[in-house]
């Protein structure tokens, strides 16, 4: 696993390309008996191929210690990676871009929703008077 340094020079300097997660467990995100939801973190390990032929394979543990993540990890699943292009075997999961795919995603759908809501409450008043 990387360490906060190279993380830092990686979210700073590193080439962006794509990885394949090959294995993810999770952890947490269950429900308590008090009702009460624990934090989701994932374990994962993910596989880098570059061109030159290059291939490397790096576990992470994602989520942040105390409010975990938000994302979801599935073996098979294609994320985005931030990798040194002096050393492609140094690279990191681009957490930060999936976060912003993801919400960019949850606005979309919501001003989709928001405009269907608005749309059929146009045709209704087309239909005024109900009675």
């Amino acid at each position: 696993m990387p360490d906060v340094f190279e993380k830092l020079r990686l979210k700073r300097n590193g080439k962006q390309g794509k990885g394949l997660v090959t294995a993810a467990k999770k952890r947490g995100g269950e429900r308590g008996p008090d009702g009460t939801k624990t934090s989701r973190h994932y374990d994962i390990t993910v596989k880098a191929a570059f061109q030159d032929g290059g291939e490397f394979e790096r576990d992470f543990s994602i989520g942040n210690v105390l409010t975990g993540t938000s994302l979801s990890f599935g073996g098979g699943d294609v994320v985005p990676i931030l990798y040194d292009p002096n050393d492609p075997s140094k690279f990191i999961v681009d957490e930060k871009l999936m976060v912003d795919e993801q919400k960019a995603w949850l606005d979309r759908k919501k001003r989709e929703s928001e405009e269907y809501e608005q749309g059929r409450a146009r045709e209704a008043e087309q239909d005024l008077p109900l009675n």
